[in-house]
Parts: C-alpha cells; sequence; structure tokens
C-alpha cells in the first residue's frame, strides 16, 4: 500500500498525516490518516471531479488542495 505523507494547517490547526491509496474502488480513492485515525477520503471520478468526504462534514474546502496535492505527488 503506498503512502503519501502530507502536512497542512486548517482553520488554525496544523495536521501531519498520510493518504493511502484504496484499491478496488470504483472511482480513484485516497484515505487521509491522521494520528493513526480516519480523517476522510478524497475521491476522483470523471462524473464530477475531485470530492473530498468525511462524517463529520469538516474539510470539503480542502479537496482542491489535496487534488494538486496527490497529482503533484504523482507527478
Amino acid at each position: 500500500m503506498k503512502k503519501i505523507p502530507i502536512q497542512f494547517d486548517y482553520k488554525g490547526k496544523h495536521y501531519e498525516g498520510y493518504f493511502s491509496e484504496v484499491f478496488g474502488a470504483e472511482a480513484k480513492t485516497w484515505h487521509l490518516m491522521v494520528d493513526n485515525y480516519y480523517k476522510g477520503q478524497l475521491i476522483f471520478a470523471e462524473t464530477y471531479g475531485w470530492a473530498f468526504h468525511n462524517n463529520k462534514d469538516e474539510m470539503k474546502d480542502m479537496a482542491e488542495y489535496f487534488a494538486e496535492y496527490i497529482t503533484l505527488w504523482y507527478e
């Protein structure tokens, strides 16, 4: 399993964690893990582009930032 490390600030708090790619999902999907806790999933689907989802309905506005980070990681 590939782990992509990430550090970012969100609403005055600093986060350090990683994205792990989920294989077998219909869309391209990565889980965001911070301090060994699941924080949500970044999804890319041809039909609607990038989105970030989680149970607390937070960080949705980070989808484009996360998408750019993942894209640059693979380039």
